[in-house]
């Protein structure tokens, strides 16, 4: 691109070379050519620096030809890479397509299955009611069972007792003459 401008730059020059020759052949015109030989070997020296200037715009024309394929080939790579990449993205896409149908199905079998577990919970729960009403029942059959017991085993104790005194008893009265009571 440098190079480019310069070219123009050299352009330019060239016009402004021209543009003076043209002054100096105006010039030369009003002086009634005095000096014919003089703007004769200006022409020479100006058709020469013209043409090494064409023939430097030549050569940077080539080296700004070279400069572009290269920067062709470098955009024709990147384009090859970016080409691979977008199949490569698409071929992620077809599989995030696929994994995407393969989790709304999951998800639509497990909601299913939610379904199921939410009504067995519900069963459950209501066992879990039921049974914690007849806790309390059962509780409290416990606390009488267990009253039961204490106030059987007390009794049991009482029993135990008077057998001891009866015969005690029985055993004072033998010792005393009286008759035994059975």
């Amino acid at each position: 691109m440098d190079s480019y401008i310069s070219n123009n730059k050299d352009n330019s020059n060239i016009k402004d070379n021209v543009s003076t020759k043209n002054r100096n052949d105006n010039h030369g015109n009003n002086n009634n050519n005095n000096n014919n030989t003089s703007n004769n070997d200006n022409d020479k020296n100006t058709k020469e620096k013209r043409k090494v200037d064409i023939d430097d715009n030549y050569a940077n024309l080539g080296k700004d030809i070279e400069i572009f394929k290269t920067k062709l080939k470098d955009t024709e790579r990147q384009r090859d890479v970016l080409a691979k990449k977008v199949i490569q993205l698409i071929a992620r896409n077809n599989l995030l397509v696929q994994v995407e149908k393969q989790l709304k199905d999951n998800e639509f079998k497990l909601k299913g299955q939610i379904l199921e577990l939410d009504a067995k919970f519900c069963n459950e729960r209501n066992k879990n009611e039921y049974n914690k009403n007849h806790y309390h029942d059962s509780k409290i059959l416990c606390d009488i069972i267990d009253k039961n017991k204490e106030w059987i085993n007390k009794f049991e104790q009482v029993q135990k007792e008077a057998k001891i005194a009866f015969i005690e008893m029985n055993e004072a009265r033998r010792k005393h003459g009286v008759k035994e009571k059975v």
